[in-house]
């Protein structure tokens, strides 16, 4: 009988845990990148373009991660990367997420490339 209760509360305490996980957001895998910046920036919405090391261009959104790179455009309108940062080697984390309403356009359940976090290299 004391084993049928340990057994059952076991599977109960192992029952919880599950359900805990199973409701908690996981959070998206992020991969480090390391390139040079080619361009930038937006009106709506910020994102920068790199060159990564092995020639491949990648785009993503900033969404505020992109630090003071940017600069008002000439034309008035939103801003542009700074002319000093073009070609400078860059380390990005990224991750695709669903946009969720945070770029204009595309529709919330579309998944986008977004900076997690960004640094200039030397």
């Amino acid at each position: 009988m004391a084993s049928l209760k340990k057994t059952l509360l076991l599977a109960s305490l192992l029952l919880a845990a599950f359900s805990v996980s199973a409701l908690s957001p996981t959070q998206p895998p992020t991969r480090k990148l390391t390139g040079r910046l080619m361009s930038g920036g937006g009106i709506d919405d910020v994102s920068v373009s790199v060159l990564s090391r092995d020639n491949a261009p990648i785009d993503a959104y900033c969404d505020g991660q992109c630090g003071d790179w940017f600069e008002p455009a000439r034309n008035g309108e939103g801003v542009t990367l700074r002319p000093a940062l073009i070609g400078k080697k860059v380390e990005l984390s990224v991750a695709t997420e669903r946009n969720g309403k945070r770029i204009a356009g595309p529709d919330e359940n579309e998944r986008l490339l977004f900076v997690k976090s960004s640094k200039l290299i030397k």
